[in-house]
């Protein structure tokens, strides 16, 4: 699994703004002081919300939690995967 049983902790001036539980349809499980900030991109993802037709069509949908990593990155300008990286560089070099 890419992200079984990961917790996303978003911090700003070392207060929890948000934790977030990845993959595994566990993405409705959040806390924090604003733990619903990503509930819209969430629902309009079908990752969370009564709407379950993702996974059921398909059972693994999101299961290592790359739908959510992805829309995380998007949420927050990070980069995302696939990172490319300058010709000759490596992460072990």
């Amino acid at each position: 699994m890419f992200c079984k049983g990961f917790d996303l902790p978003g911090l700003t001036g070392g207060f929890a703004q948000l934790f977030l539980n990845i993959g595994e349809r566990r993405e409705s499980r959040r806390g924090g002081t604003h733990p619903d900030e990503l509930v819209g991109p969430l629902l309009a993802a079908g990752i969370v919300g009564r709407d379950t037709s993702r996974y059921d069509a398909d059972p693994a949908f999101n299961a290592d939690g790359r739908h959510t990593l992805a829309l995380l990155a998007a949420h927050y300008c990070l980069p995302s995967a696939p990172l490319s990286l300058p010709a000759g560089h490596s992460p072990s070099a």
